[in-house]
């Protein structure tokens, strides 16, 4: 071979693309160019080298290959670009080499390794290795999940690779690569730990340096093995389900000759002035941030362990170094940036740069920056002005909570605001908190080491110091050796001492704790899914310095558990401490730190309490627990469910996801998967019949089925979500808060109910859609919106009331996720939300209840068919079930209370009501919730024990429904008398109602042929809903023709008085308070033909059976559905806009004035020849009186109104409500006690005693 002949310049790796880019700074991808890249060219094998020196005057490649002859394989330089490049034939893996580069300054030669070089060899030698990475090319066994979401536990185990154990028996030697792959992984999944970060694995000449002072960017160190058995690590790793977390060092690098330091004779790589290039701490150099050509070197550095490794995370070292001109410098030492200021601004725009196109390459990856200044929003996008960083190493919390702990327990008191004040800006950024190598070495000794007092103190103190890691707000990092109380300083050259576990209980005591904390942290969202929020923490108590006590509590967007943590720092045991809890109900007792397990003396915190109701650290609730000495003690909320595991797929966070049914019929129970590969998980039998899975790789929007035996695939009972309609999978669905910030609910008596049907509110029908009519409902003084049910129906189209799933919301509406942006829309505007919900039957498709169990009791029947079974075997259980479903609304939906159906047909003969234990558990939340949440029952049944409460004989339910009121009114306003009409006409049962609640208390019934009803005069009429107008009143009617198409515009406004200057709570329907000209008719969207036609011939009968003889619309037919959709421009034209200002005064007349607002006297007098009544309200503030005229013509009465003055507030006859202006009504009222008024026809006048 003749010199200069061998190599190859006609061959290049480098396009005019890559020339641009890296001379733009955004290069991300030169390890695929530059460096030594094994190839076959024209059927020759050979090796690329390519090496940036621009100020070279010449480049070669030397190695054992051509006996180092400097002059035997020059290279080529690539135009402008700095970059020297040529093709050796017969070069190939294994090959040392170096790059001769002779500098066009001061005739300065050198060898240079590659700073490319995948392989180096193993220091104290230089030279770097021809090494090919097209095995690192294989395809992942899976892809990179998204380990490091704030959401997600994080739990790193910190590692330097070199001492985590030594082969002793062979000369103290590390172990390899493959060596560390057979234990690492499997050590640190069996602790718990949710990754492991490795000290900088790049090649470094220095041990001691433990990896931080680089040469070799491009090449995991030669010292354990070759770059493929540090990618079987790796794989190793995440076999075990482990991310992977690296250590890397862009912020300087070391000055030894074969580096990067003074590369070509220039200062290349590094800034060539000292103040601004050297690192006076590390006698270092520092990168040249400023230069394009160096961004692009360590922007592709970063995305190269990424992708040709896989790690899932990199952690940057010493950014406060980096960001900071005058950092460890004195006056004089530093160069200003060109604002005068201190700021390194060509090392802040590198990482916004960085961790830019990281995030656009990787978008799983989440970068952490050790940076121990206070600089603003390190982890946080660099578009909002942050630095992009996914976490930030929280340096505070570590120094300040080591300083606390190693002080003396009796002083710790002095100092107690160490151990609160990192909550003052915990949420500042995303924290990461570290008890890391850089504690443990340069004589600060092992962290057992700073733990003051005596053996046993030693131990309980780092115990409860890993507790109070565990248990705050922020991903944890520990140095290996901790968790097994390592007793001397970390030695980089040394094994941890792992001989220490077998000498006495302590150490092994520590490794079960330091596992129970990953176990509890892993398993309990509360600790970890709001990491980063401040929702996910609260204190209930930070100020006991005087017993060094702290106690707060976690939470998690599921709201399945809460997690209360108390720690007492002192060795003083603490017996009887009282602590204030966030909810009532049962609080079961998980780890104690100084449990017998972990080494300590046996002393927990009193195992399962239950809530007393006194009031302590500000909540209503608290309890007795025993804080051991040195110790913590950890609780979850188990008080929320009726069972501690809920019914149905409830989403745990983190891809993990529990299964629940109760299907006694079932011998056994599969979960069916849906999916590319359907995956099928036996259920665990429980007692009573329950089968129940924890599945993982399980996310939202998963679907599933269960299988019954013999293939029989049904969906879930308590299925969340319907996508495919009744009959198809259901769908995991993912859980939510528990409340919306700042609402806490409606008092019942603050109660004006507008009731919407959610498909036809709208054009588009969906909850979105609604969201965007709120504000007119806030205008018109509604405060609380209830729903027709919403529970999964056939089809698209229906009243609701043919719901099949009790937990489901119907998907067309907008599922669950729509649901509950409604309820916080609804909130934020302060109106509270009414579920509808139907406890009385099923649905008569897509019901498959009966598969899994006795849901229904044949015994019993309905007008729907078979009752559900609250009463018979097994009721327990499905009471349960529809209890469960009431909770769940009420708490993941966020629901303000619970209208009940038709509850006089529900057949229950029990000794303990379902209603009760019904109000009793949903009561029970509501308090444990912090939220007012009511129970409201509809029934013609006149039966005032259902809102009597328990402990006088009731059924406890909040309010119910007032059919009275209506009846009579429609009786008034029509004159028809067909079906219950026939029973009312009179103006004095109107009256009756008003003084007595009822019209019917116990007095026969022609309509019913049966006497109705139970006195009810002492009920509060507050808690009794009434109306003139409501789905059922309008729709069960053959052409559901509203009040608008049936009254005049002056008996609407009529109505509209009585029922909402009425002493009860009164409900609007949707489009009644504009007078609304869309029918509302009834409509399905059934799929059964058969079901199809016996709901015609149903309908048309019941309609007969009321006295009707117009043919119905068809309910099938979609037109039915499409002419209940309400024309809301309505409300802005003519008489419509006065009707709805007419509605907007008397709900502001309602809220204002004392005598409506607060209980007190009612007088109500009937004057049924005139048909016109005259009701009285007062109390100590207020006093007025109404008169409703139902008459046609006008008419004179003396009336029974109490001596003085009262002023007309309103009429109805007002111009400005569309009255014709000759208000018959006078202005003012001067009565003796009695006195004659004149009012005209269908009018109705409010007056209010003058002051």
């Amino acid at each position: 071979m003749e010199l200069g002949t061998a190599v190859r310049h006609d061959v290049t790796r480098l396009t005019e693309e890559d020339f641009y880019l890296f001379a733009e700074g955004t290069h991300t991808r030169l390890y695929d160019k530059l460096g030594a890249h094994p190839m076959v060219v024209d059927g020759a094998a050979g090796t690329c080298f390519g090496v940036w020196a621009p100020d070279a005057e010449r480049v070669s490649v030397v190695g054992d290959f051509n006996g180092w002859d400097r002059d035997s394989h020059p290279l080529a330089r690539r135009g402008g670009s700095g970059i020297w490049e040529g093709f050796v034939p017969g070069v190939g893996k294994g090959t040392v080499y170096k790059y001769f580069i002779a500098s066009r300054f001061h005739g300065y030669v050198v060898e240079k390794a590659d700073p490319f070089g995948f392989l180096h060899e193993i220091p104290p030698k230089t030279a770097s290795i021809v090494w090919d990475l097209a095995s690192l090319d294989k395809e992942p066994k899976k892809p990179r999940q998204k380990r490091t979401s704030p959401d997600k536990p994080v739990s790193i185990y910190e590692v330097h690779l070199g001492s985590f154990r030594r082969a002793v028996e062979d000369g103290n030697r590390p172990l390899t690569y493959r060596e560390l792959a057979a234990e690492l992984p499997e050590y640190a999944a069996r602790m718990g730990f949710t990754h492991v970060e490795l000290l900088p694995v790049m090649e470094h000449p220095f041990g001691g340096s433990w990896g931080y002072q680089i040469t070799g960017y491009y090449a995991p160190t030669s010292r354990f093995g070759v770059p493929d058995d540090f990618r079987y690590l790796v794989d190793a790793l995440h076999d075990a389900g482990l991310g992977v977390i690296l250590d890397w060092v862009p912020s300087h690098f070391p000055s030894d000759e074969h580096g990067l330091g003074y590369f070509d004779g220039t200062y290349l790589f590094e800034h060539a002035d000292p103040r601004k290039g050297y690192h006076p701490d590390w006698k270092s150099l520092i990168f040249n941030y400023g230069r394009n050509e160096v961004m692009s070197f360590l922007l592709s550095n970063a995305h190269f362990w990424l992708d040709r490794y896989r790690a899932d995370s990199l952690r940057v070292d010493a950014v406060a170094s980096m960001l900071y001109l005058d950092y460890s410098r004195k006056h004089g030492e530093w160069i200003p940036n060109r604002y005068g200021g201190r700021e390194n601004l060509e090392a802040i725009d590198f990482l916004r740069r960085l961790n830019e196109s990281i995030s656009r390459a990787f978008p799983d990856v989440q970068t952490i920056a050790e940076e121990s200044t206070s600089w603003p929003m390190v982890s946080r996008p660099a578009y909002v002005g942050g630095l992009g960083f996914g976490y930030k190493w929280d340096m505070g919390w570590m120094n300040d909570t080591l300083k606390y702990m190693q002080s003396d327990p009796v002083y710790r008191k002095f100092v107690h605001n160490q151990l609160t004040f990192r909550m003052m800006y915990a949420f500042s950024e995303s924290f990461v908190l570290p008890l890391s190598h850089d504690e443990v070495v340069h004589g600060k000794g092992s962290l057992l080491g700073k733990m003051p007092g005596d053996e046993w103190q030693k131990f309980a103190n780092l115990r409860i110091l890993f507790a109070y890691m565990w248990a705050q707000p922020g991903k944890k990092l520990l140095f290996m050796g901790g968790e097994i109380a390592q007793r001397r300083e970390w030695n980089h050259e040394s094994s941890l001492d792992w001989h220490l576990l077998d000498e006495g209980p302590y150490h092994a005591g520590m490794k079960r704790f330091v596992q129970a904390m990953n176990r509890l942290y892993r398993d309990y969202p509360a600790l970890h899914e709001l990491d980063t929020s401040p929702e996910g923490f609260q204190w209930i108590d930070c100020n006991d310095a005087d017993n060094s006590v702290v106690v707060f509590y976690r939470r998690a967007r599921s709201t399945d558990a809460l997690v209360l943590v108390a720690l007492n720092f002192t060795p003083m045991p603490r017996q009887r401490y009282r602590v204030g809890l966030p909810r009532g109900g049962r609080w079961k007792e998980l780890v104690s730190s100084d449990a017998l397990e972990f080494g300590g003396s046996g002393m927990g915190g009193g195992g399962d309490v239950v809530a007393e109701n006194i009031e302590w650290h500000s909540r209503k609730t608290s309890v007795e627990i025993t804080l051991p000495p040195l110790g913590a003690v950890f609780f979850v909320h188990e008080g929320l469910a009726v069972s501690e595991r809920p019914l149905g797929a409830v989403h745990l966070g983190e891809d993990r996801a529990r299964f629940r049914v109760w299907a006694p019929n079932a011998d056994k129970v599969e979960l069916v998967l849906q999916g590319k590969l359907e995956r099928r998980i036996p259920l665990e039998p429980e007692a009573s019949g329950y089968h129940q899975a924890l599945v993982d790789g399980v996310a939202p929007g998963a679907r599933y089925h269960y299988d019954l035996g013999g293939g029989k695939l049904r969906p879930d009972p308590a299925s969340r979500l319907q996508p495919e309609g009744v009959h198809g999978p259901s769908e995991v669905v993912r859980s939510f808060s528990d409340h919306t910030p700042g609402w806490t609910g409606r008092p019942l008596d603050e109660y004006v109910i507008y009731e919407l049907h959610v498909g036809t509110f709208t054009p588009e029908g969906t909850f979105d859609a609604a969201i965007s009519r709120l504000s007119h409902l806030r205008e018109l003084g509604i405060t609380a919106v209830e729903l027709m049910p919403v529970a999964a129906f056939p089809g698209e189209r229906n009243w609701g009331y043919d719901g099949a799933y009790p937990f489901a919301v119907q998907a067309s509406y907008g599922g669950p996720e729509g649901l509950r942006r409604f309820v916080d829309a609804c909130h934020a505007e302060g109106i509270a939300v009414i579920l509808d919900v139907v406890y009385n039957h099923l649905g008569p498709e897509g019901t498959y209840l009966a598969d899994f169990g006795p849901y229904f009791a044949s015994y019993y029947r309905t007008r729907w068919g078979d009752a559900l079974n609250f009463d018979g075997p097994h009721s327990d259980e499905v009471r349960k079930f529809f209890i469960e479903s009431a909770l769940h609304f009420v708490t993941q939906m966020g629901i303000d209370a619970l209208r009940l159906d038709a509850v006089n047909a529900i057949v229950d003969n029990s000794p303990l009501s379902f209603f009760e234990e019904l109000g009793e558990a949903v009561h029970r939340r509501a308090s444990e919730l912090g939220r007012l949440v009511h129970l409201i029952a509809e029934s013609d049944d006149n039966d005032p024990r259902l809102v009597t409460p328990s402990s006088q004989g009731g059924h406890g339910l909040d309010g119910l429904w007032n059919d009275d009121v209506h009846y009579a009114l429609l009786a008034l306003l029509t004159n028809e008398r067909i079906g219950y009409l026939q029973d009312f006409g009179l103006v004095e049962q109107l009256a009756k109602t008003f003084r007595e609640n009822f019209a019917f208390a116990g007095e026969y019934s022609k309509y019913r042929q049966r006497r109705r009803g139970r006195p009810a005069a002492s009920v509060d009429p507050r808690r009794l809903v009434t109306f003139v107008q409501n789905h059922d009143q309008v729709g069960n009617r053959p052409r559901g023709e509203r009040l608008s198409a049936r009254v005049s515009f002056d008996k609407q406004k009529l109505a509209a008085a009585v029922v909402l200057l009425s002493p009860f709570l009164p409900l609007l329907f949707m489009g009644e308070e504009y007078g609304e000209i869309a029918p509302f008719p009834y409509f399905t969207s059934h799929g059964d033909p058969t079901l199809v036609e016996n709901v015609r011939k149903g309908r048309a009968a019941e309609m007969a059976k009321l006295g009707y003889s117009e043919k119905p619309f068809d309910p099938q037919d979609e037109a039915t559905f499409r002419r209940a959709k309400l024309d809301f421009k309505l409300r802005t034209t003519g008489d419509h806009g006065r009707l709805l200002a007419w509605y907007k005064e008397l709900i502001r007349a309602r809220r204002e004035l004392f005598a409506f607002a607060a209980e007190g006297g009612r007088q109500a007098v009937a004057f049924e020849d005139e048909r016109l009544l005259y009701v009285r309200r007062w109390n100590r503030d207020s006093e007025v009186f109404v008169i409703y005229h139902f008459g046609d013509h006008p008419v004179t009465v003396t009336l029974p109104v109490p001596s003085g003055t009262f002023r007309r507030s309103l009429a109805s006859s007002e111009a400005r409500f569309g009255g014709k202006g000759d208000v018959s009504a006078p202005e003012e009222i001067t009565s003796t006690g009695l006195v004659r008024v004149t009012l005209g026809p269908s009018e109705a006048a409010l007056y209010v005693r003058a002051r």
